[in-house]
């Protein structure tokens, strides 16, 4: 396959509902380029995983869609997304050298054990053919505090990191996207060497009931590939399974 044109144009909104919803327009009007980044200051109806929305404070937040023409097959879903979140990550790592940035499965960043971004990615399959990939970005960057309900929740600048310009950080994390989805042979290990509560024992829900299991790594299915005290080891696909977090 060959590699697609790049012309990354940046489109900057102050309010839009979601940038994602944006990203989706261009490609039905067939205005969308590989590499289109769009960035807004604030969203009215943010999307997270599972139909979750994502909340924001207007300036505070990196708040990005990235389109992608795809390079890959279908069946390489995994390797695709797991390339897109160690990107993600390693941009968020050099902006915080002094702190561990992990993946907490599939696709949520962790700093300081606490959740300080996620990624959504939307496809366009047209028959069989994997035609665009929307990936959105949100990353709690200048807060201070959260909501009750969001004890798990940090931002970038809690966990120590120095001033950052929203802008600049958008643009290396669309770069270090692009460059690593042309070099993701071994994006799933790299996956696994950032997973969150790796070799570690984790609460999760599943229909209405609470389980612990040791995380062993993401396979390549994307699926979470757990042990159990009993012996067994499963695997669990996204959506099947939600985290618990600790008390």
């Amino acid at each position: 396959m060959n590699t697609p044109e790049l012309n990354a144009s940046m489109h900057k909104l102050d309010i839009i509902d979601s940038t994602n919803n944006y990203a989706m327009q261009c490609i039905d009007a067939d205005k969308a380029e590989h590499g289109m980044l769009i960035l807004a200051k604030a969203q009215s109806a943010g999307k997270g995983q599972r139909g979750h929305s994502w909340k924001d404070n207007p300036g505070e937040s990196l708040l990005m869609s990235l389109i992608i023409k795809p390079l890959v097959s279908l069946q390489q879903q995994t390797r695709f997304m797991a390339s897109i979140a160690v990107a993600v990550a390693s941009q968020v790592q050099i902006a915080l050298p002094g702190t561990t940035v992990q993946i907490k499965w599939p696709n949520d960043i962790i700093v300081g054990d606490k959740k300080a971004g996620g990624i959504l990615i939307e496809n366009v399959v047209r028959g069989f053919s994997w035609e665009w990939s929307v990936v959105g970005i949100g990353l709690n960057i200048a807060q201070t505090s959260f909501r009750e309900d969001l004890p798990n929740a940090s931002s970038l600048y809690l966990a120590g990191a120095e001033m950052i310009d929203i802008d600049n950080l958008a643009i290396g994390i669309r770069n270090a996207i692009l460059e690593a989805l042309l070099m993701d042979g071994d994006s799933l290990i790299r996956y696994n060497e950032r997973l969150f509560r790796k070799h570690e024992y984790q609460k999760f829900r599943m229909e209405g009931h609470i389980f612990e299991g040791r995380i062993q790594e993401m396979d390549q299915a994307g699926s979470l590939k757990m042990d159990f005290e009993d012996g067994r080891i499963e695997s669990f696909q996204h959506g099947q399974i939600e985290w618990v977090w600790g008390d």
